[in-house]
């Protein structure tokens, strides 16, 4: 690609100033928070945090599991990536009606294809305050070897147009259709302060999906893929994101 990532960025921009605005204008007033699991309000994405806000003193319990799979470059058992289970364990707190704050707890395990290297584990416990664009730094962490690794900045833009397709209000039942962008500026991983060859770059996911409510809980699920990509060294990614065939994305909140 000779686009110049900035032009690309901005054309994003664009695009999802417009999906919000659109998001917006078919939003009910009140309480917004209500489409995290509710009959009324705008509806909650699954990958944007448009419309998530909570009412004030509620809180909300979350779990979501991503699951992607990586195309591999060669069909022998050679030690790339396979595929990898990201799960995420959430609270959160509305402090008042347009601020939530949460906070949640990473797990992760990566599968190569001939179980060379498997991990996983809890990662870094992280903390939000709802934000369509996102700028997320890591911490240096130091392995048993002595070598210094800190993962790349995370840079994020999102736009998410959700349509309620069946509200029945005597069995606190609703399905809504979403339909997501998700722009991700990844930095390169760092060793010893020194970039890594073959990381980071800039990809667009495309996210389309469906969220279930009944009463206080929802259940959501989608799919999610690269739509666009401009990675550092491509040839050379693999088992990276931007690389993945796709995600099997799923959510499970529950207001109290």
């Amino acid at each position: 690609m000779n686009r110049p990532r900035t032009r690309v960025v901005a054309a994003c921009a664009v695009l999802s100033a417009t999906l919000l605005s659109a998001d917006a204008a078919t939003a009910h007033h009140g309480v917004a928070s209500l489409g995290v699991a509710g009959l009324a309000g705008p509806g909650a994405p699954l990958e944007t945090s448009s419309s998530q806000t909570l009412p004030r003193a509620a809180w909300l319990a979350c779990v979501k599991i991503d699951q992607p799979t990586f195309a591999a470059f060669t069909p022998e058992r050679d030690g790339e990536g396979d595929r990898s289970t990201f799960m995420m364990f959430g609270l959160g707190y509305g402090v008042r009606p347009w601020l939530s704050v949460y906070a949640f707890l990473p797990f992760s395990a990566k599968t190569v294809q001939d179980n060379s290297y498997n991990t996983a584990g809890f990662t870094d416990l992280s903390f939000v305050a709802v934000a369509e664009a996102s700028v997320v730094g890591f911490t240096e962490h130091e392995y048993a070897d002595g070598a210094r690794v800190r993962f790349g900045r995370e840079t994020r833009l999102n736009a998410a147009l959700v349509a309620r397709v069946l509200t029945r209000p005597a069995s606190k039942l609703r399905l809504d259709v979403n339909l997501e962008s998700n722009l991700l500026d990844l930095g390169r991983d760092e060793t010893d302060g020194v970039g890594e060859t073959a990381t980071g770059g800039l990809i667009l996911y495309g996210v389309g999906g469906i969220r279930l409510t009944k009463g206080a809980a929802s259940l959501g699920l989608g799919w999610k893929k690269p739509v666009w990509t401009d990675l550092n060294e491509d040839s050379l990614q693999q088992g990276a994101e931007g690389k993945e065939t796709g995600r099997l994305i799923a959510t499970l909140p529950c207001l109290f």
